[in-house]
């Protein structure tokens, strides 16, 4: 099983689940590319073949370190294989973040953590430093601000051998779960990659929410794909006005 070389594993305690709901928000949109199960378990999935997944196609164990998931059957359970897996391939890849203060296990107590005790900002900040892809935080976070103005200025800083790095992150969101995130990496495609956006359109065109539908349908005028008229055809009747409304401006726009 391939791993992704950005993908970080949230190992905790569910009774920590606010914080590590906030934590992962916080990640995500400064870049990190992260695994936990309240993002990617469904119904009916093998709860340990969806973990024993999740670790393997990790490049990261973020391990939450709390009094509660000390105690924790699943976070020994998850810490043992990662701990395996890191001795096997001879590198770093169990990361501690200290949420609350506890008793380090004996086999983490070497390792350098993420402290957020003192300090959440730094905590995260130490964190992604860690994890992404070597890119700026604060830039990626205006690149995904879907404001025209401080995506194309937050751009201009980004230096030519980089900018592969952020185009491949903000690829990513239109993938997310997140309406947000879909409708502004849209924004930053349209202004960063155009060939990348049109690739993608026709599918966000038939995406659940509807501001991302509306969204992909302006972008599909504004670049003039033809290549689209069935799917624009097809939501000039759907059953939102707003839709619908879309749909007529990008028709109008690409015949």
């Amino acid at each position: 099983m391939k791993k992704d070389i950005s993908k970080a594993f949230i190992s905790y305690s569910h009774k920590d689940k606010p914080f590590v709901s906030k934590l992962v928000g916080d990640l995500a949109s400064m870049g990190a590319n992260v695994w936990v199960d309240l993002l990617e378990m469904k119904v009916g999935d093998s709860i340990v073949q969806k973990i024993q997944d999740g670790i393997e196609e990790s490049q990261w164990l973020v391990i939450v370190l709390s009094p509660d998931s000390v105690d924790s059957k699943w976070v020994k359970t998850e810490l043992s294989a990662a701990l395996v897996n890191e001795l096997e391939k001879d590198m770093v890849f169990v990361l501690p973040l200290l949420y609350r203060e506890c008793k380090i296990p004996l086999l983490l107590r070497d390792k350098v953590y993420a402290d957020f005790t003192s300090s959440y900002d730094e905590g995260v900040k130490s964190l992604v430093n860690r994890i992404t892809p070597d890119i700026d935080p604060e830039i990626f976070k205006c690149i995904l601000s879907d404001d025209y103005g401080l995506v194309q200025k937050s751009w201009n800083k980004v230096t030519d051998v980089d900018r592969a790095k952020y185009i491949n992150l903000v690829k990513q969101k239109i993938f997310s779960d997140v309406n947000f995130d879909k409708r502004a990496a849209m924004t930053a495609l349209y202004i960063i990659d155009k060939n990348i956006l049109r690739n993608h359109l026709i599918a966000l065109a038939s995406d659940n929410g509807t501001s991302v539908v509306r969204s992909a349908l302006f972008y599909i005028g504004e670049l003039g794909m033809k290549e689209a008229i069935g799917i624009v055809s097809q939501k000039m009747s759907d059953g939102a006005p707003h839709i619908r409304a879309a749909a007529r401006d990008a028709y109008k726009k690409i015949t």
